[in-house]
């Protein structure tokens, strides 16, 4: 039987997988700074009161 092999090329292959999911743990890990950061913490669509919606007045 022939073997076939997948060509392998990536970061795991050049570094090693164990350093790889440390750099990508490393460039996960703050992300939520970006939410802490931005102004998305202070910003709010909600409305302040409810008001019903009137779709059919009735007279």
């Amino acid at each position: 039987m022939a073997s076939t092999s997948v060509p392998r090329s990536g970061p795991g292959d050049a570094v090693g997988y164990r350093p790889v999911m440390w750099i990508m743990t490393g460039l996960v890990g703050p992300c939520w700074l970006i939410l802490v950061i931005s102004p998305m913490r202070r910003e709010r669509d909600l409305p302040q009161t409810y008001e019903p919606e009137q779709a059919h007045a009735r007279r």
